[in-house]
């Protein structure tokens, strides 16, 4: 996930409402790609992946 989302993170970038859209689109087709079957809540997943990737920079 960090690997698919690298080129979009550089400092302060969550302050960046678009690139931090982008994030997020490519974290929701993450997990339809990868989880969607084992996944209850795509949306909260995504939410909560976000927040990760966003305290690691």
């Amino acid at each position: 996930m960090l690997k698919e989302t690298g080129g979009l993170r550089f400092p302060r970038w969550t302050e960046k409402t678009e690139i931090v859209s982008e994030v997020s689109r490519k974290v929701m087709l993450f997990i339809v790609r990868e989880y969607k079957e084992e996944c209850d809540d795509i949306i909260k997943t995504r939410n909560e992946l976000l927040e990760v990737i966003k305290r690691w920079g």
